[in-house]
């Protein structure tokens, strides 16, 4: 098993974006690879070199061998992408896509999907790319894990587009969840996208 270095990337990045970048590059496991490179390039200003970064990190989440894993580990990126006015995500959003349709189980293609979509989730203009697939991919399931993702996809959407939310809750076939989902929006918790850095939370208020 190659050593993780995230942490101490991330640690790195508070005074040392170079040697952050150094290690980054050093981790064996291309999972490791591409969230450290990510949180490298989430700290850097330059768009430049911010896009150098990205790309580096996407071409090692590219390595990893399944398209679930693909598309999950990239969200990272793709989060560090949204986050600036200055980089379009399009273009990466759209080779995802295409990656993870290549994926044959729709619980595999939804956990993705689903971290995708909290990516782009503050590109109001690319919430829709991704929501559809990872609706289509629920669809599909046969799994306990469809109503979960379900319901965290209405919380996610509840923080400024109640009408949506309220119609994927309505998805929701197991009762006890769908209304675990209408008690959260009502409210008003765990809604919106976990953020991604320093790590992958949600805000409880």
């Amino acid at each position: 098993m190659g050593q993780d270095p995230r942490q101490k990337v991330w640690e790195l990045c508070q005074v040392d974006l170079d040697a952050a970048y150094c290690l980054a590059h050093k981790a064996q496991w291309y999972w490791y690879r591409c969230q450290a490179l990510a949180a490298v390039a989430w700290h850097t200003k330059p768009k430049p070199k911010f896009l150098k970064i990205a790309n580096e990190a996407l071409e090692a989440a590219a390595e990893i061998q399944e398209p679930n894993r693909i598309v999950s580990c990239s969200a990272w990126v793709i989060y560090a992408m949204a986050n600036r006015s200055d980089v379009s995500i399009q273009s990466s959003v759209e080779k995802l896509l295409e990656v993870i349709r290549s994926e044959e189980n729709p619980v595999c293609q939804a956990d993705a999907l689903l971290l995708l979509f909290e990516a782009v989730f503050r590109k109001k203009n690319m919430r829709k790319i991704v929501l559809s697939p990872l609706l289509e991919a629920c669809q599909k399931m046969k799994s306990w894990k469809q109503p979960r993702i379900l319901k965290d996809i209405s919380l996610i959407l509840a923080i400024d587009d109640l009408t949506l939310a309220n119609e994927v809750v309505e998805m929701i076939k197991k009762e006890s969840i769908r209304q675990q989902a209408k008690e959260s929006i009502d409210k008003g918790k765990w809604l919106g996208a976990h953020e991604f850095f320093p790590y992958y939370a949600k805000c409880t208020s």
